[in-house]
């Protein structure tokens, strides 16, 4: 029987056979900051240090079941995607291709303690970006604050827990950018740091918005290409076809509009890393590149948490260090 029509979701997922790490080693969504941060900070060997940050909003981790040829071949994931061979303009293929790996993760938080959080989008890009979970990135108000306090508070990321992107920007003097379509983004969750930067114009990152995935892949093939005015040394660029249509027609394997978003991503991403591959500088550059999602979903919604809203992933062109996996963790929380 297909692991996908297990009882236990995430137990279920973790016997996919391509994750380079457990599922009691599931990589928390503020470690992927630590990821990019570690690397950046490393020493630079003589190249010039690079990252691009590629989001599949919506994408559960079992969704890779039909992009990896192994995993279709041993449980036969086709019934939707069709494919019992190595997709030939795969990102996530590719980025394991360049010799990297990837591994199971978490959103969510830690359910029953104080970072317990949703499974949404405004919670899972913005741990990522900072560092933080919600709770101390300034999106959730501790438990102890007032009726009064919660009925005014937004949900914004605070000015003092900048992006990683900001951050670098700020220190390192590199010209970054966030883009994405999702207009919450703009109005409310970066706001905050959208008005700082209107207020400090020498800090080289940028927001921008788009209205839909094909207008925002065009600015992100723009911004990884050498000599664009649009060229960014970090980005992070979010589409959002997996999680509309997972709204829409349900969210899973057996949800073929679920499934054809997830391949198209993959295809816009091998489109991304063969844009930079083909950049003339890049010899002397290091690029770190990831994939990873906001949150799963189950039915036509998430944030709830259940497995398949919390499972999701990250990959990457570079072997991902053990430090950054968790211990025991339980598919709630780590013991």
């Amino acid at each position: 029987m297909s692991p996908l029509f297990k009882k236990n979701h995430l137990k279920a997922v973790g016997e996919y056979v391509f994750w380079d790490n457990k599922a009691d080693q599931s990589i928390s969504q503020p470690s992927i900051y630590n990821m990019i941060a570690d690397f950046m900070d490393s020493p630079d060997n003589g190249k010039k240090k690079k990252v691009a940050i590629i989001g599949w909003d919506g994408a559960r981790a079992d969704s890779l079941g039909n992009i990896f040829k192994a995993n279709v071949m041993k449980y036969g994931i086709d019934h939707v995607s069709g494919y019992y061979s190595k997709p030939c303009c795969s990102g996530a293929n590719k980025l394991i291709d360049m010799g990297g790996e990837v591994c199971l993760a978490y959103c969510g938080g830690e359910k029953g303690i104080r970072t317990e959080q949703d499974t949404s989008t405004i919670w899972g890009w913005s741990s990522i970006l900072s560092g933080k979970w919600a709770v101390d990135n300034g999106i959730n108000l501790p438990k102890s604050a007032s009726i009064i306090e919660k009925s005014k508070h937004a949900l914004s990321v605070s000015v003092d827990s900048p992006t990683i992107l900001r951050k670098y920007a700020q220190n390192n003097n590199l010209k970054t950018a966030f883009i994405a379509q999702w207009p919450d983004h703009f109005s409310e969750t970066y706001l905050p740091e959208i008005k700082y930067l209107q207020s400090n114009p020498d800090v080289k990152m940028r927001y921008t918005k788009f209205e839909d995935d094909y207008s925002m892949h065009k600015h992100m093939i723009d911004s990884v290409t050498e000599g664009n005015e649009s060229e960014s040394d970090m980005l992070i660029g979010i589409y959002e076809s997996p999680d509309h249509n997972g709204h829409t027609t349900g969210f899973g394997n057996n949800k073929p509009h679920y499934v054809n978003a997830i391949r198209t991503c993959d295809n816009y991403t091998f489109e991304i890393i063969q844009t930079i591959e083909n950049r003339p500088s890049y010899k002397s550059e290091d690029w770190l590149i990831l994939i990873s999602s906001d949150h799963g979903g189950k039915g036509i919604g998430h944030g709830s948490q259940i497995d398949e809203c919390r499972a999701i992933f990250v990959a990457s062109n570079k072997k991902i260090d053990s430090k950054y996996y968790s211990k025991n963790y339980d598919g709630k929380k780590c013991n």
